[in-house]
């Protein structure tokens, strides 16, 4: 009788670990896919639309020039969304400019830059609503 009660738990155990073998095996796989799809979206090019989207929402408007210039090396145009968000980068770099020779006195630039910020405000699409805040942000009026 202590055989098959031994035997019976033995198997219940058995059981236990190899349904936790398999729960362990699915986390493995989970983590995994999430490493490569990180992997991913770090290191290939060009910058995605998320990488933009994300620079928005954290006001990040110098990584965008930087990931604009990026893809534009890489000869990567993108589509009508992501000709917005390149507006947003031209505009934050024209306008960074435009505070840079404002201060130094350098009015032909002056007005080389204030012609980009323009036409990339025209670029910008939807997003031209965050004209007022990086103008705040570089204090030009």
């Amino acid at each position: 009788m202590k055989n098959k009660e031994r035997t019976f738990r033995q198997e219940i155990i058995k059981y236990i670990m190899n349904a936790v073998i398999v729960i362990l095996c699915i986390i493995l796989l989970i983590v995994i896919y999430q490493t490569v799809d990180e992997y991913n979206y770090y290191f290939t090019m060009p910058n995605k639309e998320r990488s933009f989207a994300n620079d928005v929402y954290a006001e990040d408007y110098a990584s965008m020039v930087y990931a604009y210039y990026d893809n534009t090396a890489e000869g990567f145009k993108g589509n009508a969304k992501m000709k917005e968000y390149y507006g947003v980068a031209k505009y934050f770099e024209a306008a960074s400019f435009y505070k840079v020779y404002l201060e130094t006195g350098d009015m032909t630039r002056v007005e080389k830059q204030e012609k980009k910020m323009e036409e990339a405000y025209e670029e910008m699409g939807e997003w031209s609503i965050l004209q007022e805040e990086i103008d705040a942000r570089l204090g030009i009026q």
